[in-house]
């Protein structure tokens, strides 16, 4: 199998939401714990702000590669990862406003198990990408 930029961004990116989907499942205590401390530091920790510029830097490299590079359906794979471009954004220019959305879902039950149904198809959905359609 011939490797490229965008299979193995799709990897490394289903690996990540896999990873903290099944994290979740099985430890959901360490996750709430580690994210009520966050929204609970009215202050933005340094690494909150420079994951959120380093996951805008990789949005702007993915669609560079997307318009140099000549692979069929590459717009797919950088479409589907800059969804993650509303919460970088919403991490680096309004922190506030992030608090305030994750806290709903902090302790909700139902909503986090939403939220991880979510990830977990968004991340089956990069992994079959990453080895059928590139």
């Amino acid at each position: 199998m011939y490797l490229n930029f965008f299979n193995i961004t799709c990897f490394i990116a289903a690996g990540l939401a896999l990873i903290s989907s099944l994290v979740r499942f099985v430890l959901p205590e360490i996750l709430n714990s580690f994210e009520q401390k966050l929204i609970e530091t009215e202050e933005k920790p340094f690494w909150v702000f420079a994951l959120g510029v380093f996951s805008i830097m990789f949005i702007v490299i993915v669609w560079f590669h997307v318009w140099r590079a000549n692979i069929q359906y590459s717009w797919i794979m950088a479409s589907l990862i800059s969804i993650s471009l509303i919460k970088s954004c919403m991490f680096v220019f309004n922190y506030d406003k992030f608090r305030q959305f994750a806290a709903k879902f902090i302790g909700n039950n139902k909503r986090m198990l939403v939220l991880n149904l979510l990830v977990l198809s968004y991340g089956l959905v990069l992994l079959v990408m990453g080895l059928f359609l590139y």
